[in-house]
């Protein structure tokens, strides 16, 4: 393979690695998420920080607020636990984003749905996250689902399960910093600051073997 090939491969390789990760607060403002509608492409992360109080973040569906999505659609959705943040101690929580439909979520916590703390990921044209914070205030039940599931590690593509997830959440009041390992080693930090910040993974694995003069040349 020619050395503008390779070079061609790599670039590709790793643009198509790039993702964000968006950062949701929970309780910072009260019953709230912040933000509580943003717009995720497919392979971006969602981390939730539990800024005070105790609450959680569970997955439903638009049609059944305050409702777990296993609940309504037999699906299973993501789930945190309620977790009791402190002034010290901000929990995270992180979600891989699998598609570009509509994630609905809500806190399972006492009346917090009914309460308007909800939120959405990609909401659709014709339903915003004011249409489905008035219908939760309607919801009869706020339910928490019966299993934690869905929390992952920012590079990793598939969810931790919920025996390891009490160790695995991670905790910091400024930043939240997560490794994935594999045959190559992947690296990215995701920095608290209310917004979305792009994510370039940085690859040390591809290597190219040219032949010149008889020696192995690393790229």
């Amino acid at each position: 393979m020619k050395l503008s090939g390779l070079v061609s491969l790599a670039i590709t390789f790793s643009s198509a690695l790039a993702y964000k990760v968006h950062n949701v607060t929970i309780g910072q403002d009260g019953l709230t998420f912040t933000p509580d509608s943003l717009t995720a492409a497919k392979g971006d992360y969602v981390t939730f920080y539990f800024d005070f109080a105790t609450h959680g973040v569970a997955q439903a569906g638009f049609n059944t607020p305050c409702t777990p999505l296993q609940d309504a659609t037999g699906e299973v959705g993501f789930f945190s636990g309620l977790i009791a943040a402190t002034v010290s101690d901000t929990p995270t929580f992180t979600i891989l984003v699998n598609s570009s439909d509509p994630i609905w979520f809500y806190c399972p916590e006492a009346y917090h749905c009914q309460s308007g703390m909800v939120g959405v990921i990609n909401p659709p044209k014709n339903q915003t996250v004011d249409d489905w914070a008035d219908a939760s205030t309607h919801a009869s039940v706020n339910k928490s689902p019966s299993e934690i599931t869905g929390n992952i590690t920012v590079g990793a593509t598939s969810s931790l399960s919920s025996s390891s997830l009490s160790t695995t959440i991670q905790s910091s009041k400024t930043a939240a910093t997560f490794a994935a390992s594999s045959t190559a080693t992947t690296a990215a930090t995701a920095t608290h600051s209310g917004a979305a910040s792009t994510k370039q993974i940085s690859h040390s694995f591809i290597i190219a073997g040219v032949a010149f003069g008889g020696y192995m040349m690393l790229l």
